[in-house]
């Protein structure tokens, strides 16, 4: 299996195999230009102002109205989750998800009594996130 002798290269049964099997292989004609390797980048791409997309509300049918001033509000308080995301370092729905920006500008509240009444919405972000939404919510009001 191994060939051992002196001055001899340590071969073994696979190495047979495999040159048997690589003679008897065709080879395909390879062009270097073929298998040239560019350090150059691909071009990119121009990036677009970012749109932002208004989102439906999920709260209301086809069929139902939503109040009047509704979606106007809930782009606003979207705005401005985002706005403090950013300052803050967190993705926009740990402030508060889409869902409970819905039910902020379906219920309009101002105090944090009344937030707390809204579903998402606990003691901790009645105290800590909801104060920013408020001069926006009494525009609406």
């Amino acid at each position: 299996m191994f060939d051992f002798s002196p001055g001899g290269k340590r071969r073994s049964r696979d190495d047979e195999i495999y040159a048997e099997s690589e003679a008897s292989a065709p080879r395909d004609e390879i062009d270097d230009a073929d298998m040239s390797v560019s350090d150059e980048k691909p071009p990119k791409k121009e990036k677009s102002a970012k749109k932002v997309k208004k989102r439906k509300s999920k709260l209301f049918d086809d069929d139902e109205t939503a109040p009047e001033g509704f979606d106007e509000l809930f782009e606003e308080l979207r705005k401005k989750r985002r706005e403090i995301a950013r300052e803050r370092g967190v993705r926009a729905f740990q402030t508060f998800p889409d869902r409970t920006l819905e039910a902020i500008a379906l219920a309009r509240p101002v105090t944090r009594e009344e937030a707390l009444q809204v579903p998402g919405i606990g003691p901790s972000k009645a105290y800590n996130e909801f104060p920013a939404f408020v001069p926006i919510i009494e525009r609406y009001r």
